[in-house]
């Protein structure tokens, strides 16, 4: 998948959530998985194109947001075959 949204690593939102995480190895993954699901979101609804605008949609439309983390979640079940183990 191509990158279409960058994470603005410098937004607070981002700095507070990336800290909250203990290593780098998982803050690692974080971003790499986190970035893929702002690309994803991004495809189906222009207007989240960072994280920061991923939070705004949030704390408006909390149900829609957690819905889509569902949809993206089945879509790496189905599409692409991965499981809650995957790496």
């Amino acid at each position: 998948m191509s990158i279409l949204v960058q994470l603005d690593k410098n937004s607070e939102a981002y700095q507070n959530f990336i800290n909250s995480l203990r290593t780098q190895a998982t803050q690692l993954k974080y971003r790499i998985s986190l970035t893929d699901f702002l690309n994803w979101v991004h495809t189906r609804n222009e207007k989240v194109d960072s994280f920061a605008a991923l939070v705004s949609h949030a704390d408006s439309s909390p149900k829609t947001l957690k819905a889509e983390i569902v949809q993206y979640l089945r879509h790496l079940k189905v599409d692409k075959n991965l499981s809650s183990s995957s790496s």
